[in-house]
């Protein structure tokens, strides 16, 4: 990672998918063959020390594993001042796993809820990107709605709000177009050397 953070890669993501070693050899057999579990939280705990917080961020899924495995995963991705993305799983039809009952929407929303709070405890920056929206998995101030509206949460906010109005001048800059670097013909990727 450390040619990517000499180049000024401002985020990385780690999808550590699942924190039960049972559950993450079972359902993610080609990551645990070739990496092992541990290698995504090892190589996400390394790129956060060397990042400022809320640099990086862990991605799991959500309603397989036990809600304590779940919110253990959430708890260490946090501890080490990344943030947790959440992944709601869905029993596709055709997939391997379609048997499997939808997730419990109170379970979800406690999810949510610890994903919140353990951002806001660690004061990690979230939502600081303008304009970013993923399908796919739900980012940390997303949900900001089922906060409980404490004084901690109205300061969290608060916070976030700050630092987004500090960072708009470095998004506006930096999103602005540039001219398209040119593409060599000697290579079908359009990279030389």
């Amino acid at each position: 990672y450390d040619p990517f953070l000499k180049l000024g890669v401002d985020h990385f993501s780690f999808c550590y998918e699942f924190e039960d070693p049972g559950v993450f050899a079972q359902l993610c057999p080609g990551k645990e063959k070739h990496f092992g579990q541990s290698a995504f939280f090892r190589a996400l705990e390394y790129v956060q020390s060397r990042m400022p917080k809320g640099s990086c961020s862990g991605e799991i899924v959500a309603g397989v594993e036990p809600l304590s495995w779940t919110t253990r995963a959430i708890e260490r991705i946090t501890d080490l001042g990344a943030f947790p993305t959440v992944c709601v799983f869905r029993p596709l039809a055709g997939s391997g796993l379609e048997h499997l009952p939808s997730p419990d929407p109170e379970t979800m929303e406690a999810v949510m809820r610890q994903v919140w709070a353990s951002c806001r405890d660690r004061w990690i920056p979230v939502g600081m990107a303008p304009n970013l929206r993923v399908s796919l998995v739900v980012q940390p101030d997303e949900t900001a709605d089922l906060a409980a509206g404490t004084v901690r949460d109205r300061l969290y906010k608060s916070y976030l709000a700050g630092l987004r109005v500090l960072a708009a001048p470095s998004f506006r800059r930096r999103m602005k177009k540039r001219p398209a670097l040119p593409i060599s013909s000697a290579s079908p990727t359009g990279i030389s050397g």
